[in-house]
């Protein structure tokens, strides 16, 4: 067991080095589909129009790949350092970078009263966002209702970001935080596979632990742990 934080080092830094390979400027893909449709004629065929659409979406899921291993593989390498933070204040942001996604799934966003805790205020709204944006994305066709608890533990404070969507099989408590594991299709619901694993990865950071409590159909509870204060994990 004494190799795992070097074999996790190992993947951050293969995560990195791959990342950095795939993504010279202006990414060949989209570059060469806009190429593509100039030399096209002015009324390309179906089949043209798809092979450039099927182009395009390849190019969009690489960048998007790309840019989601670049954030796994920077945790704890380009963060900041920890301070007291507020963590209601955090949320307010987050809520205002998804704000355009909350309108449109319309959804209900509430939250206790929030603590200070002791973090990393970047990688706290990565995880905050990651959670709720999760939320939003696995929505069932009942109005959606997302809630931030928060109730001290010991030392720690304990998050609990709910929701009443599709939900999870317990059996895959485990495996949806690991990198690149995916429970539905990429059609369905789009994304990379690593948006849990990022979470995980600032959770243990940061000296905190992150679970998930689900059932399929009954929504979900995800939960995590920051430390209170310095020298409190």
């Amino acid at each position: 067991m004494a190799s795992s934080p070097n074999r996790s080092r190992r993947r951050c830094a293969s995560c990195g080095s791959a990342s950095r390979s795939w993504s010279p400027p202006n990414w060949r893909g989209s570059r060469w589909k806009r190429s593509f449709a100039v030399c096209s004629s002015r009324r390309p065929t179906a089949s043209g129009r798809d092979y450039i659409e099927r182009i395009g979406g390849g190019a969009v899921r690489m960048q998007t790949l790309i840019t989601d291993l670049l954030t796994y593989s920077r945790v704890g390498r380009q963060g900041q350092g920890f301070t007291l933070t507020d963590s209601a204040a955090v949320f307010a942001e987050v809520c205002g970078n998804l704000r355009i996604a909350v309108e449109e799934s319309g959804a209900r966003l509430t939250a206790d009263p929030l603590p200070t805790v002791w973090a990393d205020r970047t990688e706290l709204g990565q995880l905050l966002q990651n959670l709720v944006g999760n939320a939003l994305k696995f929505r069932s066709d009942q109005p959606l209702e997302i809630h931030l608890g928060c109730r001290p533990e010991g030392d720690d404070w304990c998050f609990a970001v709910r929701d009443n969507g599709i939900g999870i099989d317990p059996k895959y408590g485990e495996k949806i935080f690991l990198i690149f594991q995916r429970l539905h299709s990429r059609a369905k619901y789009p994304g990379t596979g690593i948006g849990l694993a990022i979470c995980k990865k600032i959770v243990e950071r940061h000296g905190g632990r992150i679970w998930v409590e689900s059932a399929p159909e009954h929504g979900s509870t995800f939960y995590f742990t920051l430390p209170s204060g310095p020298g409190k994990s």
